[in-house]
């Protein structure tokens, strides 16, 4: 008796919090709600609702989405087409932030059918540029095409309407942009000189320098680097007196590029190095990512090798930031498209009951009391469920990472589908193998634990270097490190991968001898390119592993090396010389190989 009147009491109580809970978060809701459709003037309500959402948007989606339905429910009720379709943009963006692309797609379609009854030219404009933004999301070119040349001739039909006018540089400049994405250079640079000819006839500055950027992107990557050049000359004349670094920033870290792939290695550095400052004040570690993957590539060409790792550890320590920032963004985009999809069923939920209840007549009284009883149960029903989802999503991803740890990306998805993968010949790869020297010798100076330590600290900053170069990493054997470029995606630069790769661990090394003395380790690297057959061995504990006489070679070619050389094999110095200082060892004798002719990397 005691334990059931204490259960009472315990349900009552949580009935009770969750009730308050409940009402507090929908009177906070409609507070504001009701503040902004107090607002008589229609103009004045919507641009109310425009900046609350921008405010909002990325912190609170499902709010925005909450208040576009109320929007929505009373525009259509008043008879106001034009405030529905306002309300169907905000819950569109909603949906948007939490990468609900379809529902998204759903209301900005029913905007772009409103403006269409109400023939607004202008908002048709934005409804399909908004879509294709959609359509590029969901890797749908031909219909963000479409969308795109719909909008384009919308401009054209209307030339006469100033602002409908207005919006051609704009709209020519999202189409030269597809046109690019379609590989269709030539086309896309005739469009976007159109576009910023269009632009300075209106007077658009932002439009002008948009496409001077991207018709620079496009002219370097056909090789025509002093007309890119040019382009982003031009675009920084455009930047107006209060920008506060941003367009500069990225247009900078842009030259800084392209620089590197004119050969002007100075005038990358001063670039990227005036990027990094600009970009670090505002905070976007995209573009400074962009700065550090350049210094580092200039460093390394220069053979600045401190330098070079100094930025290698700058890059590696902002790429684990930028990872945990978008684990981060995802599970709270997550977890807010749960709680968006729970409201939706818990609205649906109440719209039935008050209408079964008004149907019964149901005091006011009981109905209330029912409501709240029920939205207990699917409280804690939901909040169970979504305990559930988010410890699955967890470890599901957490398998998946393990997974990816273990085999390389196409490898794992294979198996994932297939339940097992076909050991594959690849005809053009490139092999490292790495060794500690006198490793024994070393190891008796340390403790286990500090061993240890030194080999993970190594092996880890190999793993971050080799990550940047497109090279997959097979797997440690005691203190030697075997890794190979040209699979299981093939890679015409496999061999120059593997060298330049090779330059940094090698930097790394010396680093880390100046920071360690005879405490740190010296280390010899072989290298040798050929064929290899690659796959997964066993079904317990599996691992990827490669096969082949290129991988007997390569470690012949590291047994032979010297302490903190690179020894290459006259196979892989064919496929790189003139691209590094290499220096010809004569022919020396291989295990089990005979006379191998022989080179040493220098820089």
């Amino acid at each position: 008796m005691y334990i059931f009147v204490e259960m009472r009491q315990l349900t009552l109580t949580i009935f009770l919090l969750v009730a308050c809970y409940l009402s507090a978060r929908g009177a906070a809701e409609d507070t504001v709600l009701a503040r902004l459709m107090r607002i008589s003037n229609d103009s004045l309500r919507m641009e109310s609702f425009r900046d609350y959402a921008d405010k909002e948007l990325v912190n609170h989606p499902r709010e925005i989405i909450s208040i576009g339905k109320n929007l929505q429910q009373h525009a259509e009720t008043a008879g106001k087409p034009l405030q529905a379709a306002i309300a169907d943009k905000l819950i569109a963006d909603g949906y948007q932030q939490i990468t609900d692309y379809p529902k998204s797609l759903q209301y900005r379609l029913e905007a772009l059918r409103i403006h269409k009854d109400l023939k607004d030219y202008r908002q048709q404009i934005n409804d399909l540029i908004n879509i294709s933004y959609l359509y590029e999301l969901t890797e749908d070119l031909p219909a963000k095409k479409k969308c795109v040349e719909e909008a384009m001739a919308i401009t054209n039909q209307h030339l006469d309407n100033e602002k409908i006018r207005k919006k051609r540089p704009m709209v020519m400049g999202f189409l030269a942009t597809v046109y690019k994405q379609q590989g269709l250079s030539d086309t896309a640079i005739k469009l976007y000189n159109a576009a910023i000819n269009l632009a300075r006839k209106e007077h658009d500055k932002g439009a002008e320098m948009a496409s001077l950027c991207n018709l620079a992107i496009v002219l370097k990557s056909t090789g025509k680097y002093e007309a890119s050049l040019t382009n982003y000359k031009q675009a920084l004349t455009l930047i107006d007196s209060t920008d506060d670094g941003y367009a500069e920033g990225i247009i900078t870290d842009n030259m800084a590029i392209l620089f590197y792939e004119m050969g002007d290695m100075a005038r990358s550095e001063q670039a990227a190095l005036k990027a990094m400052t600009l970009l670090n004040k505002l905070h976007l570690v995209d573009g400074m990512k962009d700065a550090y993957e350049t210094l580092l590539k200039v460093y390394t060409k220069q053979k600045k090798y401190p330098e070079a790792l100094d930025y290698s550890q700058k890059l590696s320590a902002l790429k684990d930031s930028i990872l945990n920032k978008e684990k981060s963004q995802q599970l709270k985009l997550l977890q807010v498209k749960f709680d968006s999809d729970d409201k939706d069923k818990q609205i649906a939920g109440q719209e039935k009951a008050l209408k079964y209840n008004r149907k019964l007549n149901i005091p006011l009284v009981l109905s209330s009391t029912l409501f709240l009883m029920l939205g207990i149960f699917v409280y804690r029903n939901l909040a169970t469920q979504r305990k559930y989802n988010k410890a699955l999503a967890i470890e599901k991803k957490r398998s998946e990472d393990l997974l990816l740890n273990i085999l390389p990306a196409e490898v794992a998805e294979e198996l994932k589908e297939n339940g097992m993968s076909a050991a594959r010949h690849f005809d053009n790869v490139t092999v490292l193998f790495t060794d500690f020297v006198n490793f024994t010798n070393a190891s008796e100076r340390m403790t286990p634990q500090q061993l240890i330590d030194e080999l993970h600290f190594c092996f880890k900053a190999f793993d971050d270097i080799i990550g940047r170069h497109n090279i997959e990493k097979i797997k440690t054997i005691g203190d030697s490190y075997l890794a190979v470029s040209g699979l299981p995606a093939a890679s015409a630069d496999h061999a120059e991968n593997i060298i330049t790769a090779a330059l940094e661990i090698n930097a790394f090394i010396n680093q880390r001898r100046k920071q360690l003395g005879n405490a740190a380790f010296e280390m010899r690297t072989g290298v040798h390119s050929g064929s290899v057959v690659a796959g997964i061995v066993g079904v317990k504990k599996f691992s990827y592993d490669i096969w082949g006489d290129t991988v007997n070679t390569a470690a012949r070619m590291e047994q032979t090396s010297e302490a903190g050389k690179i020894n290459i094999s006259q196979t892989t110095y064919d496929l790189v010389k003139g691209k590094f200082k290499c220096i010809y060892r004569g022919e020396v004798e291989a295990k089990n190989k005979g006379l191998l002719k022989m080179y040493f990397v220098e820089q």
